[in-house]
């Protein structure tokens, strides 16, 4: 089903009228994960531009149809954490537990409860809507606000050029907690986001889930209420805002192989207006040497990924394929029992039963077209291969493969 067809089948739990600002990216985010959530939810919304845009109580009505609660800037996570137990005991696991916060309530304030959660396994689900700042009260910085972005607190002047600090990545640190799903979204990818909240829904069931999805502000940030999704777009594009997913620790990002610049990416928006190309460039060039003092590390860290990823992908091969490891020997006869060619399905596959290399050392195959001849030598050959490559093989226990110097 498309990601239209779940928003047409699916009904808004937040109303239509809130005193969010034109071009909010963060009440696209809250609606969509209200309405994939649906009524059968518990939501919290701490303080922040969303709770004052009205979604938990504004000029005494609510802009949320489902139970809402709005909590301390710091407690969100623990506070979502006792009523998910409560559900639980109560036999109600059905009850999606969600939480929706900025980044000021996720990364700084409300960090410690987060992370408690996550290490937890709390059965939840929390979404960071990052527009990179504290919004709701004039734009002070926050520790996900990028290098060079001009602030409230971090104006930029003659002392100063805007935040001089890295940003703090949250999702990968939430990654590293082993909790159910993490991911990361943009609402310029809404098909991404439909299926990643979803996902994240079902996690929820499990344990804990989190979903970091990049929200520019055009009143923060300075720039055309009309232009939010086109900014999301870019920072995707420079990648600034890489997409990826941890699913049950496996990761799978969503490749740039071609980006645009930062400079690209920078035009049009106010808070970096005064970046000069040497300033960007200094940016570059301080990430560039970031990078360097790191580059042995990388280096490593990408081997031994790599080679971990190849072990992972041999072991889950030999898994689909109910393999065995077969007896490697410098010498001696080729000794099939019940192999099956890799690529045929074993369970209709007609198994195959060979000793080539005792009593003979050559063996004719005869019989007529589409008799399975090609598929027997073939299944030998590839068998041998898959043995000398260090994978297991489709066939039964106790095979034995003799070193080849080529096959």
């Amino acid at each position: 089903m498309s990601y239209i067809d779940v928003l047409k089948q699916t009904q808004n739990v937040m109303t239509p009228g809130s005193s969010a600002c034109q071009g909010c990216g963060g009440e696209l985010i809250l609606r969509r994960v209200m309405q994939i959530a649906g009524n059968n939810s518990v939501f919290a919304v701490p303080p922040g531009c969303m709770a004052g845009a009205g979604v938990d109580g504004w000029n005494f009505s609510n802009g949320c149809t489902a139970p809402i609660h709005i909590t301390l800037l710091d407690n969100t996570a623990s506070f979502m954490s006792g009523v998910s137990e409560m559900y639980q005991r109560k036999g109600r696991p059905d009850v999606n537990i969600v939480a929706i916060a900025g980044d000021g309530a996720t990364a700084d304030c409300g960090f410690q409860s987060l992370s408690g959660a996550a290490e937890r396994g709390t059965k939840m689900l929390y979404v960071c809507y990052d527009n990179e700042g504290y919004m709701n009260t004039g734009y002070q910085r926050s520790s996900t606000t990028s290098l060079g972005s001009s602030t409230s607190t971090t104006p930029a002047g003659a002392a100063i050029n805007g935040k001089e600090q890295q940003q703090k990545y949250v999702p990968l640190i939430m990654a590293m907690h082993n909790v159910e799903y993490c991911a990361t979204a943009s609402p310029s990818n809404m098909a991404d986001l439909v299926a990643k909240i979803q996902k994240g829904l079902e996690a929820s069931k499990r344990g804990f889930a989190y979903l970091h999805v990049f929200s520019p502000c055009p009143t923060g940030w300075k720039f055309a209420p009309d232009q939010s999704i086109e900014v999301a777009k870019k920072a995707v594009a420079a990648n600034l805002c890489p997409i990826w997913e941890c699913d049950k620790g496996v990761f799978k990002l969503n490749p740039n192989r071609k980006p645009i610049t930062i400079a690209e990416f920078v035009q049009g928006i106010g808070k970096f207006k005064k970046l000069t190309e040497e300033e960007i460039a200094a940016i570059l060039k301080h990430l560039s040497q970031l990078a360097g003092e790191s580059f042995d590390i990388i280096t490593n860290n990408y081997s031994v990924l790599t080679r971990l990823d190849f072990i992972f992908a041999k072991a889950m091969l030999a898994k689909e394929q109910n393999a065995s490891l077969p007896q490697i020997k410098e010498s001696g006869a080729v000794i099939l029992k019940k192999a099956v060619h890799p690529a045929l399905d074993p369970k209709t596959a007609v198994p195959l039963n060979l000793v080539l290399g005792e009593e003979y050392h050559t063996l004719i195959i005869t019989g007529p077209n589409t008799g399975g001849k090609t598929v027997a030598l073939k299944t030998v050959g590839l068998l041998c291969l898959m043995a000398l490559s260090g994978l297991f093989s489709p066939a039964g226990d106790r095979c034995e493969i003799p070193l080849f110097t080529e096959i």
